[in-house]
């Protein structure tokens, strides 16, 4: 009953409310004809109730063609307390980016409709720029439902200002620096990480791998390029302590790749320590704020290559490109390289097939 002592104009809201609700949640709603619980769904729907129906039920996913909820505090509701029916006031949440911000690149909850375009937008260029992620925007219900008395000016997202910036490349001293330690290499490998999860990545990676005529191996559980390959040698024990030049592409924690944890986890903090020449190809130093802890102590790396991996790859291979046009000894180098690794691999196989038979 309400309050005797409310003003006449609290107790006209609340039978308002009664009498005329914006939506109904039917608690113990059914799917079975042969219950209450439907019969009052099915009874709102026939006499016509035009706002927002919420059958509960914790082992429904549809009544009567709506969408079951589980309990109150799963149906939804605006945030504006003028705008929530009684059901709304049990589960409405404040700031709902709090609950994804360790997981996202930006997050915004917009108020006006005028701000969820901007919003859109912004989020679209935000997710795509390297490195790129996940953004969050959440619109309120009372938004949402919220009639237009006015047209709506819509982006033209063609326009560059709404694109997300080219991606960032390298210096032209830094890939100088990089192809020297490349083609010097007696032994270079190349790994390939979380730029796998593109197709078009193995184009590039396969091209850099057979102008080097280097070994190649995948990072974790990535996969850049053809297990078949004569060059890939991803499973052998041996190939990353042969290497003396590593160029690590996109790999999410190089430390790791290079097997640096354990026993060699000091090796890297004494200058003068005997260890491989390391380019660490990515845009991890760039990384948004992450929930977890990828990684642990600094990476052993000799270049911070830092680029968008794909547009680093091309212009590694287009100055090795050029390289080898003045220099026919390095292809020739590349070659007799390319046939010894093709014999590693071979045995590799051989010795895999022997275990799995």
């Amino acid at each position: 009953m309400p309050n005797p002592k409310s003003a006449p104009s609290d107790i006209a809201a609340l039978i308002e409310a009664i009498f005329h609700p914006r939506s109904i949640a039917v608690v113990g709603a059914s799917a079975n004809p042969n219950t209450p619980g439907y019969d009052y769904v099915s009874s709102l729907q026939k006499f016509g109730f035009s706002g927002d129906l919420y059958p509960v039920n914790p082992r429904a996913e549809e009544i009567l063609g709506l969408p079951a909820f589980p309990s109150l505090r799963d149906v939804p509701g605006p945030a504006d307390y003028a705008m929530r029916g009684p059901v709304d006031y049990l589960h409405s949440a404040n700031t709902q980016g709090e609950l994804v911000r360790p997981f996202v690149k930006w997050d915004d909850e917009a108020s006006t409709v005028d701000g969820v375009l901007d919003s859109i937008v912004r989020g679209y260029k935000i997710a795509n720029t390297g490195p790129k992620g996940p953004v969050y925007i959440a619109f309120d219900l009372g938004l949402q439902e919220q009639e237009l008395t006015s047209p709506i000016t819509v982006h033209d997202i063609d326009q560059g200002c709404f694109q997300a910036p080219p991606p960032p490349a390298a210096s032209a001293e830094v890939v100088d620096q990089v192809v020297d330690m490349l083609i010097s290499a007696r032994y270079p490998l190349i790994v390939g990480g979380r730029v796998g999860y593109l197709p078009a990545a193995t184009g590039p990676i396969r091209e850099l791998v057979e102008l080097l005529g280097a070994a190649y191996r995948d990072d974790r559980t990535f996969v850049c390029m053809q297990t078949s390959h004569p060059q890939n040698l991803t499973g052998s024990p041996e190939v990353l302590t042969k290497a003396d030049v590593v160029l690590a592409v996109d790999c999410a924690d190089v430390r790791s790749t290079l097997g640096g944890y354990g026993a060699r986890r000091h090796v890297f903090k004494t200058k003068g320590a005997k260890r491989q020449r390391v380019i660490d190809l990515s845009q991890n130093e760039s990384a948004s704020r992450t929930w977890n802890r990828v990684g642990g102590a600094i990476a052993d790396t000799e270049v911070q290559m830092l680029a968008d991996p794909m547009t680093g790859l091309g212009q590694i291979i287009d100055e090795l490109k050029k390289r080898r046009l003045g220099d026919k000894a390095l292809a020739a180098r590349a070659g007799r390289r390319a046939q010894a690794i093709a014999r590693e691999k071979a045995a590799l196989v051989k010795t895999q097939r022997q275990l799995l038979a």
